[in-house]
């Protein structure tokens, strides 16, 4: 899906500028106070200690983003990594590209797609997966895409491993029994836009201008389900049965 036009080329840079300086901090691990901060002022103007908000430097967006660490500067650093990982988010959305709270697994070169809050059980579910040897692809974060053809793709955060065609999507509940429930295409448009990982804990318009569309072609191609799971892999054998896999 094109940029917004108001997305101007030079706001489209800096988002390229931030997502590459998270991934480097992920490769890098724990840098200089200093320079962490240094990186965090770089980006961000009006930035105040104890004032949790901040605008990216330059943009042309009114949009105004949650600064984590909200006290001193030498205690920001500790949460660089959550900032940059806040800011490659909208990255993605800038690129048509959607982050999710989810985790996925990859079974027969296909993708299984499990979306929901922390806590839900997403992490559960991927390990579970493992046991019966299943890849995960994360468990806690997925990028989910279209390609050229149209057809869904997920991948994992950073972009470092290839795309995984996109089987099916679940939204899972922690129950007494395992059991999948068919829904419609509209409740799981919704579903995903109440789930995407967005900058400031809510979803921004222009934001939802771009992923609302793109979740509703998804939720058109790809079936989805509740999972009502134990914390068993038990839950495989009736996705098989039900899905008739």
């Amino acid at each position: 899906m094109p940029l917004p036009e108001r997305l101007q080329t030079s706001e489209r840079s800096l988002w390229q500028e931030i997502h590459q300086a998270w991934q480097t901090i992920q490769c890098q691990g724990q840098i200089n106070r200093l320079n962490a901060w240094r990186i965090i002022t770089r980006y961000g103007e009006g930035i105040v200690p104890g004032i949790p908000i901040f605008r990216i430097r330059g943009s042309q967006t009114p949009r105004y983003f949650y600064l984590l660490a909200q006290t001193a500067p030498y205690e920001a650093s500790a949460r660089l990594n959550d900032i940059l990982f806040l800011l490659s988010a909208l990255h993605h959305i800038t690129q048509g590209r959607c982050l999710l709270h989810s985790s996925a697994v990859e079974r027969g070169n296909q993708g299984y797609l499990f979306v929901g809050a922390s806590g839900i059980g997403k992490s559960t579910i991927a390990n579970l997966s493992a046991e019966r040897g299943y890849r995960i692809i994360h468990d806690d974060h997925i990028v989910v895409y279209s390609s050229r053809s149209g057809s869904p793709f997920i991948t994992n955060l950073g972009l470092s491993s290839p795309g995984v065609p996109l089987k099916y999507i679940f939204f899972p509940f922690q129950d007494m029994v395992d059991q999948v429930v068919f829904l419609s295409s509209s409740v799981t448009t919704q579903r995903l836009t109440d789930n995407l990982f967005d900058l400031s804990g809510n979803i921004g318009e222009q934001s939802l201008r771009i992923v609302f569309p793109i979740f509703a072609a998804i939720a058109r191609a790809v079936p989805a389900y509740e999972l009502h799971f134990r914390k068993s892999p038990d839950f495989w054998k009736v996705i098989d049965a039900e899905l008739g896999l």
